[in-house]
């Protein structure tokens, strides 16, 4: 039969004799097991894939986390940054009324220091119009009475 060959299998029960994990006593207790690399492979991968989702997860909570923090904390700066320009504005608009309201405190006080020196004025010159007169009732008194 040429071209043709004959399959008894030997092959394969060897393979099959590989792949399966036996495990013997090679001296000393120590025991020698054949593992396909190939189970290895995939299983390692497996693991090594479900940690790597695992872990991308996580990472993307923790980013999603950071992201929602930094949002909120450029929120509370532009809140502020509002409540600060409105406080400077405010301030920009009561400076014309502090002027005026200063130039109004000063001539108040230029008016009142005026006043004063006035009133002190007068009031030395009544003084001295009322000492005079009391000298001159005095000296009128000693002579009725002379």
């Amino acid at each position: 039969m040429e071209g043709h060959r004959a399959d008894y299998g030997f092959t394969d029960s060897v393979e099959a004799e590989i792949r399966r994990q036996r495990a013997e006593d090679i001296r000393y207790g120590i025991r020698d097991t054949w593992i396909d690399p190939r189970d290895v492979a995939e299983e390692e991968a497996l693991t090594t894939l479900e940690g790597v989702n695992t872990r991308v997860t996580e990472l993307a909570v923790v980013q999603e986390q950071d992201t929602h923090d930094i949002y909120g904390v450029m929120e509370d700066t532009q809140g502020r940054q509002t409540e600060i320009f409105q406080r400077v504005e405010a301030l920009v608009d009561y400076r014309q009324y502090h002027y005026e309201t200063s130039r109004l405190v000063d001539q108040e006080a230029r008016f009142s220091r005026q006043a004063w020196a006035y009133s002190i004025g007068l009031g030395l010159a009544v003084h001295f119009e009322l000492q005079g007169y009391m000298t001159h009732t005095w000296v009128q008194d000693q002579r009725i009475d002379a």
